[in-house]
C-alpha cells in the first residue's frame, strides 16, 4: 500500500464518517461467502487473501471466519499478503496457518516482498511450509486431480511476469495477487487474486472509486468472465490501514 493510496482512504473514511458511515466498525465484519463456478472440477475450494496477519482483536474474527470455513473445503488458497511490515514477527502467522484444516497452498504478494528487509522472504516462506501451507513460487501442483500454478509478485513488470508464467505454464486454477495479471493472458480455466481489498471503500449505488489495478476499478472484487477465462478478485480479509466502508472483509468458498 503506498502513499497515494494511504491519503485517499482517510480522505474518503473522513466523508464517510461524517456521512454517518461507519467506516472504522465494518472492518470487525467478515462475510462469509460461497458461490459455484461451472469448471466441472468437483472440488470446494476455500480462496482467503490479504490476510496482514498482525496481532489483536480486529483480527480475530477474520482468522476465526477462516479457520472455520476450511474445514467445509477441500483445499484452502491464499493469494498472497499474508503479512506486512507491521507483522510482529514470523510466528504469529505460523500460529494463524497452522488454524486452517486441510490442504494449504499460496503465493506472496507486495507485503512479503516490502517486508523481506525484516522478515526473509526464505523464511516466511519456511514460516508457512512448517505450518502446513505450500507458498507456490512461479510453479504448479495437482491437487485433487486440479493442476494449480502460483505467481510470484512481479513487481508490476509486464516482462517478468510473463516470464514467471511461462516457468508455470498451463494450469486449471492460478494464483496472482494481483487482478492485473489478467492482461498478460495467462493459460489459466480460472485465476483467483486479491491486492484490491474491494477498494475498502464502496459508495452505495456507485461502488469502489479507486483500487490499486492499471484497471482503476473495474476488478476490486467479485467474478468476471474475461475472454473467456473466469477470474475472481477477493476484497481480502486484512488491511494495513484498518478502514472500510461498505466493503466487508470476506471469506470465499467456491464450488468449482
Amino acid at each position: 500500500m503506498k502513499v497515494g493510496r494511504r491519503r485517499f482512504l482517510y480522505v474518503l473514511a473522513g466523508a464517510a464518517m461524517a456521512a454517518g458511515g461507519c467506516s472504522m466498525y465494518e472492518p470487525h465484519l467478515v462475510e462469509d461467502r460461497e458461490l459455484s463456478i461451472p469448471l466441472g472440477f468437483g472440488v470446494t475450494l476455500l480462496h482467503l487473501s490479504d490476510p496482514h496477519i498482525r496481532q489483536g482483536s480486529l483480527y480475530d474474527e477474520a482468522i476465526g471466519a477462516a479457520a472455520e470455513a476450511s474445514e467445509r473445503a477441500d483445499v484452502t488458497v491464499v493469494t498472497g499478503d499474508f503479512y506486512d511490515e507491521g507483522t510482529p514477527d514470523l510466528n504469529v502467522v505460523k500460529e494463524w496457518a497452522a488454524k486452517l484444516r486441510g490442504t494449504k497452498l499460496g503465493v506472496f504478494g507486495n507485503h512479503e516482498h516490502w517486508a523481506s528487509g525484516r522478515l526473509p522472504i526464505e523464511k516466511g516462506r519456511r514460516a508457512l511450509e512448517e505450518a502446513g501451507v505450500r507458498v507456490l513460487m512461479n510453479e504448479s501442483v495437482v491437487v485433487r486431480g486440479v493442476r494449480v500454478g502460483g505467481l510470484d509478485w512481479y513487481y508490476d513488470r509486464d516482462d517478468l511476469g510473463s516470464a514467471y508464467l511461462s516457468q508455470i505454464g498451463e494450469v486449471d486454477v492460478l494464483l496472482s495477487h494481483t487482478p492485473d495479471v489478467i492482461g498478460l493472458r495467462p493459460q489459466a480455466k480460472l485465476i483467483l487474486a486479491g491486492h484490491t481489498h474491494g477498494g475498502q471503500l464502496s459508495l452505495p449505488f456507485v461502488g469502489p472509486l479507486w483500487a490499486p489495478s492499471r484497471y482503476g476499478a473495474r476488478y476490486a472484487g467479485g467474478l468476471f468472465d474475461v475472454g473467456g477465462r473466469y477470474m475472481y478478485v477477493s476484497r481480502g480479509m486484512g488491511e494495513v490501514i484498518p478502514i472500510r466502508f461498505n466493503c466487508r472483509r470476506e471469506v470465499t468458498l467456491l464450488d468449482l
